[in-house]
């Protein structure tokens, strides 16, 4: 179990002169493996109490568990971030592309699962993503944001193969 409390100091200069910045934000983890290797559970939180990103966090939580040796290891979890949008949409960044609009906290939610297997060397994982206010380029230049929520599911599928005793086909 860990808890804290950082307070983060930026200084950066930009083309208008030397601008500060600050954070205080809070942050914990907690971890548990149990004695026979079986379960494993990890949850870890950060929450900006003051600042330039006041009230942003960052929420993870997964559950891994150790199925069998054919079948090797099962994890779920699930992410939620609540964050303002990256600094390059701000004005004061040095690869601003001038006068932006002002923007809402970006919000990803990800639920996640994989089953892991060491012995036969695979992998196969999905996530699912909810997104509300996705900040993006368009024209090359123009930066927006989308109001709607949209999804994303990703699914991937890792396999490595043994090709002689100092080669690996990682696919």
């Amino acid at each position: 179990l860990k808890a804290g409390a950082t307070i983060q100091n930026l200084t950066g200069t930009f083309t208008d002169g030397k601008r500060t910045y600050y954070n205080l934000f809070l942050h914990g983890e907690y971890r548990n493996k149990t004695r026979n290797k079986k379960w494993d559970i990890e949850a870890n939180g950060k929450f900006y109490l003051a600042g330039l990103n006041n009230a942003d966090f960052d929420l993870y939580a997964s559950l891994k568990r150790y199925i069998s040796r054919q079948i090797g290891y099962a994890q779920i979890g699930v992410q939620n971030v609540n964050r303002r949008p990256s600094f390059i949409f701000e004005s004061a960044s040095s690869f601003s592309l001038g006068e932006q609009p002002g923007f809402n906290k970006e919000n990803i939610t990800r639920f996640f699962g994989s089953i892991q297997n060491d012995l036969h060397k695979w992998e196969l994982s999905g996530s699912y993503y909810l997104v509300n206010n996705y900040t993006y380029f368009y024209d090359f230049y123009k930066a927006a944001q989308s109001n709607a929520f949209f999804n994303v599911v990703e699914v991937n599928a890792q396999k490595i193969f043994r090709v002689s005793r100092h080669w690996n086909w990682m696919a």
